[in-house]
């Protein structure tokens, strides 16, 4: 079982983009949400479920559509004697077989090559290679060295069956760029000193054709730079991205000689361009209609001529919102849609365009719930089929199926704060209850320069299942929603904007006649958590208790060890989105003022109980903060308990770790907001209650003694 991925909020970049699809191009942010209550009011409530159920992650992951469209690779994992092992699967559409090709006891990852001969796998630092061919064995290639910022870039898509490296040569002290072959035949394509984020190869050449380097000279205004490689290694810059444009390279023409970049440049919104090397313009390929929301991805096809051409693109409004522009695939869509009835779903293609008519497409249905479904879709007969449907819904012993009647409706929502300004968020709404007397719990989301999305969260949905309403407001500095939105903050963390947005919020709900203001509750992590004892220190008679996960106590310092984790781990980091966003920690009253308004500096105000929950090896914030805060609470005789995983870095990361953490949540807004919660078993959950009570540092609140 992995349930560490609900605390990463990581996104993993495939081969094949994803992108998901609505009912309606128009899926709208609600601001009454007078029928979403009576629909959910008259539903049944669900029964209480053990919280692993829903903590749990997918029993298979990473389905990806190969190339020609011909089979599908797949991970599952499987747990016995408390050992979890992985395997990578192939099922070939024309058979209907599923072959087990490997089995780990780490998570592997993998990308399959371009001809779709081989497959790619990736543990650790070990790179290596699997012919998909009966009885073939995984053959080791090469070994990466994190610590040199030696990289896996992808598979080459100039050739058939190769990978590329990036690796750091000691004794001449320069970056090699390798493509290596399935066979294990190395070719260098480049040599560098510099470093850099992103590298495209020419697909037509097998030359490095650009790169993308941040700006770290001394005085440096944050940009990013766009370098094309030259014949004889040198760099030409052809782009310059500012701080605020986070731009990535998507592709390259080369035969009209335009380069594909998904920018924010001289725009409020990120949208898909052609950068044209000659006239030195910048073309829009796709912008969002409404121009509320930010380009996420793009779905790149090869045409007849092997040049990549974009045919859908991915928006996160209030729903995900799938744009078509190409005449085909739209015509599909409309298809898959009515079949599914209006349920989102994601889809890949194929790798060609040509065969978008005649190969299957992988469809991915995830209607807000904790399964996905696959299906095959043939677009010459225009049917759907259902595939990996025994694997999907296999079980571990004495576990049991999640019933789509126990998943709480999740609506998109959207306010005004009080100066005006139009937020989003998402409102959770439990089942069978009468919902102006149901407890509330905020939930506020880590970054801050992160977002709530649309889908199935399991925390959220474990909440709800215990009778919870779940807000979760994406306040200004959240991303997604274009550069206003996410510098709205105004470097205003702790007492200001942020926080204001989220108490307004808050508000809202309540006035729709959603929750008990009598029975509130702010819970978050990382920011999040700092949002939380943000809110119990400023308004002290809001929320009767707080769930505070890793928060950094002072952000402009958390903000500058974060700029230096990232610098070291990654070789390619400026600080100047962190002064430009939270506070320039050279500008001594700036950070004074900042420090004035974080909750740290006003440990007497706290009047309501609140947790702290930390991770003794977080590298993103001072631990020493957090346990200087707590004893600062503990001194001033506050109700405060504090626990300290001894093997979780930033967030929670050992089985363990998650139960303990998802059972203090629950137990603590049982005990303050009167809500509902599944003790532990005394014989069942033998080593859990030990290690609760053992790392158990502070406990003022009594949480130890009921175990």
């Amino acid at each position: 079982m992995n349930m560490t991925d609900i605390f990463s909020g990581t996104l993993r970049c495939a081969l094949i983009l994803w992108v998901m699809c609505t009912s309606s191009a128009k899926a709208e942010f609600l601001t009454d949400l007078s029928e979403v209550k009576q629909r959910v009011q008259q539903k049944n409530r669900a029964p209480l479920q053990p919280a692993v159920h829903f903590l749990q992650s997918e029993r298979i992951q990473a389905v990806t559509l190969s190339p020609h469209a011909d089979y599908v690779l797949y991970l599952s994992s499987e747990e016995k004697a408390g050992i979890k092992r992985w395997s990578l699967n192939q099922y070939t559409l024309a058979e209907h077989k599923t072959t087990k090709l490997f089995t780990l006891r780490k998570r592997p990852s993998f990308e399959v090559s371009k001809d779709g001969s081989v497959v790619f796998v990736r543990v650790g630092e070990q790179l290596s290679v699997l012919p998909l061919k009966h009885k073939a064995k995984l053959k080791r290639l090469a070994k990466i060295d994190w610590k040199k910022k030696e990289r896996f870039l992808g598979v080459d898509p100039s050739q058939p069956a190769s990978f590329l490296v990036k690796k750091w040569r000691t004794n001449e002290r320069i970056f090699e760029i390798l493509s290596i072959a399935a066979s294990g035949k190395a070719r260098v394509i480049w040599q560098t000193t510099l470093p850099f984020s992103q590298l495209l190869v020419n697909a037509n050449t097998g030359n490095a054709a650009f790169i993308k380097q941040v700006n770290t000279a001394e005085g440096n205004r944050g940009e990013r730079f766009i370098q094309q490689v030259q014949p004889d290694g040198s760099l030409k810059r052809t782009f310059t991205c500012q701080w605020d444009d986070k731009c990535q390279i998507q592709g390259f023409n080369d035969k009209s000689q335009q380069l594909l970049i998904k920018t924010s440049h001289d725009a409020e919104f990120k949208r898909l361009a052609w950068f044209d090397l000659k006239t030195q313009t910048l073309l829009d390929v796709a912008a969002q209609p409404q121009q509320a929301f930010d380009l996420v991805s793009a779905t790149l096809g090869e045409d007849e001529n092997g040049s990549l051409t974009p045919s859908s693109y991915l928006y996160e409004g209030a729903k995900t919102q799938q744009l078509s522009r190409h005449p085909l695939v739209a015509k599909h869509l409309t298809h898959i849609r009515e079949y599914l009835e209006g349920k989102a779903f994601t889809y890949a293609l194929p790798a060609s365009i040509n065969a978008y008519q005649t190969k299957p497409w992988l469809i991915s249905l995830q209607e807000n719930s904790p399964t996905t479904q696959y299906y095959i879709y043939q677009p010459q007969q225009q049917t759907l089929q259902r595939i990996l449907y025994e694997q999907t819904n296999a079980l571990q012993p004495n576990d049991e199926a999640m019933k789509d009647a126990w998943i709480s409706e999740k609506v998109p929502v959207q306010y005004q704060s009080r100066d005006g300004f139009n937020l989003y968020g998402y409102l959770t709404l439990p089942n069978g209850v009468a919902l102006s007397d149901a407890p509330l719990v905020v939930k506020a989301h880590g970054g801050p320069f992160s977002q709530v999305k649309w889908g199935f969260d399991r925390q959220t949905q474990l909440l709800a299942n215990r009778g919870y309403i779940v807000f979760e407001p994406n306040f200004r500095a959240s991303t997604g929603y274009g550069k206003g939105y996410e510098k709205g903050a105004n470097k205003q963390f702790g007492l200001g904007i942020a926080h204001n947005d989220i108490i307004d919020g808050t508000h809202f709900i309540l006035s729709q006649g959603i929750g008990n203001k009598d029975k509130l509750a702010i819970i978050g992590h990382s920011f999040g958590g700092f949002s939380s004892l943000t809110a119990l220190t400023f308004e002290a008679k809001l929320f009767k208790v707080g769930f505070a996960g890793a928060p950094g106590l002072d952000i402009g310092r958390s903000a500058r060890l974060y700029y230096r984790f990232a610098e070291k781990v990654r070789g390619q980091f400026s600080d100047y989105y962190f002064r430009q966003m939270i506070v320039d920690w050279d500008d001594k009253a700036a950070k004074a003022q900042l420090t004035a308004n974080s909750p740290s500096a006003h440990p007497d105000k706290i009047q309501s109980p609140v947790f702290v929950w930390a991770g003794r090896g977080d590298r993103k914030i001072f631990i020493n903060d957090v346990n200087d805060y707590v004893l600062r609470l503990q001194e001033a005789n506050k109700a405060v308990s504090y626990f300290v995983d001894p093997s979780a870095l930033h967030s929670p990361t050992s089985k363990q770790g998650v139960l303990a953490y998802s059972y203090l949540l629950e137990r603590v807004l049982a005990k303050y907001l009167d809500g509902q919660y599944l003790p532990l078993d005394q014989d069942k959950d033998k080593r859990l209650i030990r290690f609760i009570k053992k790392h158990m540092e502070i406990d003022k609140l009594a949480l130890s003694d009921e175990l």
